[in-house]
């Protein structure tokens, strides 16, 4: 590990306990410890409350002006060739408008085909997929200036996930509480995990960030959120990684961002209810595991996939949709680099 890469991971530790440790004794206190940051979570939870009432109407009034801003500028600076993809992301939201709002189903349907054509355009000409490949984007080096930036992103993470914790949900949801008791043994995670009903298996992922809170801060509603802030505070970096590796620095720098802001997973990094949040890791593990086998090509390489995708299947159901990631990614590769695989035919076997 780099000097910059071991001093992010020291960092992101101590900043983590801390949070722990302040929430804690907020809760002791029953008042605000750091009364000065209530204004940027009411802001946020502001615009949540905005949005979420009334999805349907806002979120594609939202989407399609930014979409088309992004487009106009790409073109000023790019050919049209590269901006396909914004064309074709304001068509489809466009389409969800006529079909949900306006109930016109023959306009939505003519966007949805603009939007399909747009993004085969998009991945014909540009080449997207040999990206994936792109051997400057692997060697791309973290930085310090990388370290702090990404830092500064965790740290805003870290205060949506963690400020006033018990205060800001004050009520106790305990509809998964008979597994949760069951987390903080380890003989009982197991048992707890054979359960029954809709939500069973939660996966044993969900267990186990439970009983390391629950060991180092006690049996506490406290203890129980925070094994949930501390899930979506070790997602930015996972996410921040993965994105650098497909797209880049900047692209996986904005990815960590807007998941750090990203209202629906800081409400569940803040509560005791569902394991949304848990499910985040298999997929980007997938995802990550998936990249290697492909550049690799080695067996070992695979059976980390096949495992990934395993551990993906096994979790809370809401996620185990990301098991198919792998075989969706080659048969896109497949179809738009002239009926080529990213990799040896027989490596299939194992997928």
């Amino acid at each position: 590990m780099k000097l910059p890469a071991f001093l992010y991971t020291v960092f992101l530790l101590v900043v983590t306990f801390l949070g722990c440790y302040v929430s804690m004794l907020d809760d002791q206190a029953g008042a605000h410890a750091l009364a000065f940051l209530q204004p940027a979570f009411t802001e946020l939870s502001r615009v949540g409350d905005a949005l979420v009432p009334r999805a349907t109407e806002t979120i594609p009034q939202l989407i399609p002006p930014i979409c088309l801003v992004l487009a106009l500028l790409g073109i000023r600076r790019r050919p049209l060739d590269n901006n396909l993809f914004f064309i074709a992301l304001l068509a489809g939201v466009v389409s969800e408008y006529f079909l949900i709002i306006a109930k016109t189903p023959g306009i939505g349907a003519l966007g949805y085909a603009i939007a399909f054509v747009a993004i085969y355009l998009a991945i014909h000409r540009s080449n997207c997929t040999d990206g994936l490949l792109d051997e400057v984007q692997k060697k791309e080096r973290f930085s310090g200036l990388d370290a702090i930036l990404l830092g500064a992103v965790s740290v805003v993470a870290l205060v949506y996930r963690m400020y006033a914790l018990n205060h800001n949900l004050d009520y106790f949801e305990g509809e998964l509480s008979s597994y949760s008791a069951g987390a903080t043994d380890l003989t009982g995670m197991f048992v707890a995990n054979r359960g029954f009903g809709a939500w069973a298996p939660l996966g044993l992922l969900y267990y186990i960030p439970i009983y390391i809170t629950t060991k180092l801060f006690g049996i506490t509603l406290l203890a129980l959120r925070l094994s949930s802030a501390v899930v979506g505070i070790f997602t930015i970096p996972a996410l921040y990684f993965f994105g650098k590796r497909v797209a880049g620095k900047e692209a996986g720098l904005l990815a960590a961002f807007l998941l750090a802001l990203n209202t629906q997973h800081v409400g569940w990094g803040r509560t005791d209810i569902h394991p949304h949040g848990v499910t985040t890791w298999p997929a980007l593990l997938v995802g990550i595991t998936f990249l290697r086998a492909v550049e690799s090509r080695r067996v070992f390489d695979y059976l980390l996939l096949v495992f990934a995708m395993a551990l993906t299947w096994h979790q809370y159901p809401s996620g185990q949709s990301a098991v198919a990631i792998p075989i969706f990614a080659t048969g896109i590769y497949w179809l738009f680099n002239g009926g080529k695989l990213p990799f040896r035919w027989y490596n299939s076997v194992w997928l």
